[in-house]
């Protein structure tokens, strides 16, 4: 659900690595962000989630280059193959989000195509706005990210569970952190 994004959650010290090999069929909105290298090649470098057919919520950080150069893949656990590439026709980056400690790093994409909805393509679950989730929620991160710490990426959807907390010890811990990041 869209509770991974719309609590707040602690990943030391910043970046949440490991988890648990999963398949896109437990997590159907998810798509890999692949970005076309100057080797030629579409590479996976971030993920999104499936808003509507046409829409999906990212990382800006993830679409900062131009739009010719992302694409994404729906529909698969693999990271670089199977499922459904489909090409980025515009990105609406927030009008506030630096790179530069990363606040606001959110962007929705619209893509050049609608995507079909099947059982491993469909929309992201949204919770209603002002939803307050309780300290100590288990919410669940899905990607493609790093195995271990500073570690390959996954070739292979992984999960894992994190726990929510109140934004009051969000962002003591991230002030005590001292880190460019967002927690």
């Amino acid at each position: 659900t869209i509770a991974l994004l719309a609590g707040s959650s602690v990943a030391l010290p910043n970046r949440i690595v490991g988890g648990d090999e999963t398949s896109i069929e437990k997590y159907p909105s998810i798509v890999a962000v692949e970005f076309f290298s100057w080797g030629g090649i579409w590479i996976q470098t971030c993920a999104a989630s499936i808003l509507t057919s046409r829409y999906l919520v990212t990382a800006a950080h993830c679409m900062l280059e131009h739009v010719s150069f992302r694409r994404i893949r729906a529909g698969s656990s693999y990271r670089n193959t199977g499922g459904v590439m489909v090409l980025v026709e515009a990105n609406f980056i927030h009008p506030n989000f630096e790179l530069e400690g990363a606040f606001h790093d959110i962007a929705v994409t619209r893509l050049a195509q609608p995507l079909v909805y099947s059982p491993v393509i469909q929309p992201l679950a949204i919770v209603a706005q002002n939803t307050v989730l309780p300290d100590g929620l288990p919410v669940v991160y899905a990607g493609w990210g790093a195995i271990w710490e500073d570690g390959p990426p996954s070739e292979v959807l992984r999960d894992v569970t994190v726990y929510t907390i109140n934004n009051a010890l969000c962002t003591a811990r991230y002030e005590a952190a001292d880190s460019p990041w967002p927690l």
